[in-house]
């Protein structure tokens, strides 16, 4: 918005406006009409002109802080519905596994894969992935992609992770389910050797 004021001889007044606030143009456009035409009332009227365009000034500040402050929450928002979309997967995936194991009774694991399920089944409370490992004579990477696998062939391993361990445990229905229907078939030399 362009200003001009002209005082010449004895208070001839211009106003010209470009490019603004409909708001504005009308307050200055009230102060042209009313523009006094001595110095001092001047002085007085423009000073008062300048207060109203403070005040408006300070009503975009507050618009542009309050507009900021929304999309900030909305960015937060946004990050918590990709939170709580990603925890559905999981639920979803969870109850998938849980349909597909009442389909499919007869699970074949490789030998490796029936010693961790083994060890999985020894240990009700669980057992940390690195513990597993060791006791398999296996890396961490490769317990975990041991117990990965069986997760994929639909079998319930519940993860826990506490003070930076995680810790693995079969899902305790499906461990009542081993132990009264046998779903996964264990070689006895497996067996034998894990305990």
């Amino acid at each position: 918005m362009i200003l001009r004021f002209f005082a010449i001889l004895g208070g001839v007044k211009e106003l010209q406006i470009t490019r603004g606030d409909s708001v504005v143009s009308n307050s200055i456009k009230k102060y042209a009409d009313n523009m006094p035409n001595d110095q001092t009332t001047l002085t007085s009227f423009l000073s008062s002109l300048k207060e109203e365009l403070n005040d408006h000034l300070e009503t975009i500040n507050a618009n542009t802080t309050e507009i900021q402050t929304n999309y900030e929450y909305l960015c937060e928002l946004d990050s918590k519905i990709e939170k709580l979309t990603e925890k559905i997967d999981e639920i979803m995936l969870f109850i998938g596994m849980r349909k597909e194991l009442q389909v499919n009774k007869n699970i074949k694991l490789t030998l490796r894969e029936q010693e961790v399920f083994w060890v999985l089944f020894l240990h009700k409370s669980g057992i940390g992935v690195k513990e597993l490992g060791k006791r398999l004579g296996l890396t961490e990477y490769l317990a975990k992609n041991y117990i990965e696998s069986l997760a994929s062939k639909g079998i319930i391993i519940l993860k826990k992770e506490t003070a930076g361990t995680v810790f693995v445990c079969l899902d305790p229905s499906f461990r009542a389910m081993q132990e009264r229907d046998s779903v996964i078939l264990v070689s006895p030399s497996v067996q034998q050797q894990v305990c």
